[in-house]
């Protein structure tokens, strides 16, 4: 689907098929290109036959690491337990790149006027 094109940053929400994209990411996966990737964890995968843990494994396997990131405080670290299998999970292959990245972003504001 890329055609060869690399992306810093990947959002996969394939309500349950997760495991089947991974699957045929090899090249995208280990692209060095490829700073990070969301991915939903929330078990829909079940109904499939797939596990949130085997994907969680599968992602540090390749050279990932499951990430928080507080977006006002600008801040990445890596999560000392693992995803909580509720929602997106953040997967970083180098932390340190995607740091300078998000230090270095520009700020905008959103409709609130908070700035980001």
């Amino acid at each position: 689907m890329l055609a060869g094109e690399v992306q810093a940053v990947i959002k996969l929400d394939v309500e349950g098929y997760e495991t089947e994209v991974l699957g045929g990411a090899e090249r995208t996966l280990s692209a060095p290109g490829l700073l990070a990737v969301v991915m939903d964890l929330n078990g829909s995968g079940a109904r499939y036959g797939f596990d949130d843990a085997a994907l969680h494994r599968r992602m540090l396997e390749v050279g990932f690491t499951a990430c928080g990131y507080e977006p006002f405080a600008r801040r990445l670290a890596p999560l000392a337990e693992g995803p909580k299998g509720t929602g997106n999970t953040l997967y970083v292959r180098d932390l340190e790149a995607l740091r300078e990245r998000v230090r270095t972003a520009r700020r905008f504001r959103l409709g609130t006027g908070v700035a980001l």
